[in-house]
């Protein structure tokens, strides 16, 4: 109950990060394509007028930003977070840690097993679902991380899944 007041909170931040990387994920990759072809085949200042235009773009994310991390709200999210953090932890037993790491995995197995039967316009936006299921997921795992090996080794798995889930939803936002 603790941490759930603070899911919107964290999501609403998350979203405004999100923005800002997106615009450097783009920045970055775009701007290696270009630099990757052979300079006959690039048409004039394609790299700067590339820049330009992502700029444009992401000047406005970066501000929006800074907005964010000077607001009273993002000032009360991290007095919640440090307040959660101070407290002392809940000892809860490893069953019921245990059961809902297993609930997360399911929920992402599932979301995954959609993605794969889901209809090609509406694949990318099921694989990203599955994906963020698979990091809360991961994040329950590690809980167990530094006492059992088994725990590490699925947590590392996880990781290394989410982490090519994440790389198909940047070519998502790079496409659009």
């Amino acid at each position: 109950r603790r941490t759930e007041a603070l899911r919107d909170e964290l999501k609403w931040l998350g979203i405004q990060l999100g923005k800002v990387r997106d615009g450097q994920v783009m920045s970055t990759t775009l701007a290696g394509a270009v630099h990757r072809e052979p300079p006959e085949l690039v048409a004039g200042p394609a790299a700067a007028a590339l820049q330009r235009r992502l700029a444009g773009e992401a000047l406005p994310a970066q501000e929006d930003l800074r907005d964010t991390l000077e607001s009273n709200r993002y000032r009360a999210l991290m007095a919640d977070l440090d307040g959660l953090l101070l407290r002392r932890p809940n000892n809860r037993p490893r069953r019921w840690v245990t059961k809902r790491a297993d609930r997360a995995l399911t929920r992402a197995e599932r979301l995954f097993a959609q993605a794969d039967r889901s209809r090609p316009e509406q694949r990318d936006t099921a694989l990203h679902e599955a994906r963020k299921a698979f990091k809360r997921g991961r994040y329950a795992v590690e809980v167990f991380k530094p006492d059992r090996k088994p725990a590490r080794r699925l947590a590392k798995r996880l990781g290394d899944l989410q982490d090519v889930l994440g790389e198909h939803h940047d070519t998502v936002v790079l496409r659009e």
